[in-house]
Parts: structure tokens; C-alpha cells; sequence
């Protein structure tokens, strides 16, 4: 799970939803905008007020080579490189980068060097 200036969570109301995924060799996030909502985010709803600018912090011991955001809310769907940089804390080695904006859901793929 990931850490960030937002609120995050794997369940629960009134958070940022991470949905982490493995597809081969890289990691895909799905991000999902419940700030304001019950979990029931299926039930009819308000639209919830959009994230600006969701840094994460993502732990991972392999070398990234780049990450992307595709969303259906901006581009027509098309994904878009992220800057992203990579450090070391007491819980092992990460990379950090943002989200400029989360209206519903944005899905952030991580592709790790060869």
C-alpha cells in the first residue's frame, strides 16, 4: 500500500481506494475517489470533490524505469508520463510522484527496468 498526503485506504468510507495489481513484470494502482462517501460507492451518490495534486509514495526494492496515468476524466483515456523520483527511508526503497487530479478514478501503471 502506498503512502501519501491523502487519505488512503484498501476499504472503507471517505478515502482514496488503492487497488494494487500485478500484470507481468509491473505494478498497476487503481486509484478511486470515495472522499466523501460511504463504501457503498456503487449506491447512487454525490459526485465526490476532486483530488489535486494525490502525492504517492510507493515502496519497491526493483528500479522503475517510468510511470503513467491514464484516466477516462482527462485525455480521452490516453495515459501520460509522470515525473517520478526515488529515495530510501527506515522502510526500504521507494519512488514518489503525482497525481495532478482524481475526479473518479485514475489508474497509475508503474513499468520497472529491465
Amino acid at each position: 500500500m502506498p503512502t501519501s498526503n491523502h487519505k488512503l485506504a484498501e476499504e472503507g468510507e471517505d478515502a482514496i481506494w488503492v487497488v494494487p495489481k500485478r500484470i507481468g513484470d509491473d505494478d498497476v494502482l487503481h486509484l478511486i475517489n470515495l472522499v466523501s462517501l460511504d463504501d457503498l460507492w456503487r449506491n447512487k451518490a454525490e459526485t465526490p470533490p476532486v483530488q489535486t495534486n494525490v502525492g504517492l509514495r510507493y515502496y519497491t526494492e526493483d528500479s522503475i524505469e517510468a510511470v503513467y496515468l491514464a484516466s477516462p476524466d482527462f485525455n480521452f483515456g490516453q495515459s501520460a508520463s509522470l515525473r517520478h523520483t526515488a529515495g530510501e527511508d527506515e522502510r526500504g526503497r521507494y519512488i514518489e510522484f503525482t497525481v495532478p487530479q482524481l475526479s473518479f478514478w485514475d489508474m497509475v501503471y508503474i513499468r520497472r527496468a529491465d
